[in-house]
């Protein structure tokens, strides 16, 4: 699939995190243009309804559901709120800078738990995010 190519995604419901900048908002905005219904996450409410904005003025579906994946509390709440989904792009990410002798390993646990792809899927889906879809709708 090429860049400028469409896919019908009419009906099936996305979630992007760390939709709020960059590349997950990127993401986002093709899939509301390929017609899915986007849930945008990220921990910064104003961009994220920025972001929602976008897309809607592009004639997209979007919401915005802040939370923190670093937080086991904001986990759960965030998993129920998002409810099922078909399309997961699990993009939410940061860094932290600073020469290794003084780097804070309070500060690289966070890093490695908020960035770890598998470590933040199986934190969502233990705490009630599914898409059971993907296993039965053809591609």
């Amino acid at each position: 699939m090429t860049a400028t190519q469409q896919r019908d995604l009419h009906g099936l419901r996305a979630l992007v995190t760390g939709a709020t900048s960059g590349l997950g908002r990127a993401i986002a905005s093709q899939l509301a243009r390929d017609g899915a219904d986007v849930t945008v996450h990220g921990r910064d409410a104003t961009r994220g309804v920025q972001t929602v904005e976008e897309i809607q003025l592009q004639g997209g579906t979007a919401r915005f559901v802040g939370a923190d994946l670093a937080d086991a509390t904001s986990i759960a709440r965030f998993a129920k709120e998002v409810g099922d989904i078909d399309i997961l792009v699990n993009n939410a990410s940061f860094s932290a800078w600073g020469p290794t002798e003084t780097f804070e390993i309070t500060s690289f646990d966070a890093m490695f738990a908020a960035n770890d792809v598998s470590a933040s899927t199986h934190a969502l889906v233990a705490n009630g995010l599914h898409w059971p879809h993907q296993l039965t709708r053809p591609r």
